[in-house]
């Protein structure tokens, strides 16, 4: 049974096709894209989908800083 949380982890992240499965690297790297995926949640300024601001990351550092420190 998955929540929404769990199906935008997967469309996101593509959480069940990864390997990691040594040590505490699964439940690290799970955190690590919660984390990723609320930020753009938390980011008022721009009205687009979390797809969008994730790709205006890659482009724009004024943008990933204003994320980071908001």
């Amino acid at each position: 049974m998955e929540n929404s949380l769990h199906w935008q982890l997967d469309v996101s992240f593509r959480e069940d096709e990864r390997r990691i499965r040594q040590g505490y690297g699964a439940e690290n790297f799970s955190r690590l894209c919660r984390m990723a995926l609320n930020m753009p949640k938390n980011e008022k300024s721009q009205k687009t989908g979390i797809a969008i601001k994730r790709q205006n990351y890659g482009w724009d550092n004024d943008y990933i800083l204003k994320v980071l420190l908001a």
